[in-house]
């Protein structure tokens, strides 16, 4: 439950274009100290999760999308590969 102050400034929060609350959110979660058991827990997670999905794809119950399909859904641009130049 939060307190009125919270609340009020999550209110108002709501109010902002969709952009500015996801920088705000960005802000605000990077603002947030994880322990060292959170972050070892968050690692486990994600571990179980990379292998899950890899066993799925060896099954054959889920399949690749190329990069250049993916990227644009992520990133909103165009996928551009590094360049030799790059490097």
């Amino acid at each position: 439950m939060m307190d009125t102050q919270t609340q009020h400034i999550l209110d108002e929060a709501m109010k902002l274009p969709a952009q500015a609350r996801e920088d705000l959110a960005l802000h605000l979660m990077g603002s947030v100290e994880l322990s060292e058991a959170d972050a070892v827990e968050i690692k486990q997670h994600w571990l179980e999760e990379v292998r899950r999905r890899a066993a799925a794809s060896e099954r054959g119950e889920s399949i690749g999308v190329p990069i250049e399909e993916a990227w644009p859904k992520i990133a909103d641009e165009p996928w551009k590969p590094a360049s030799s130049d790059d490097a």
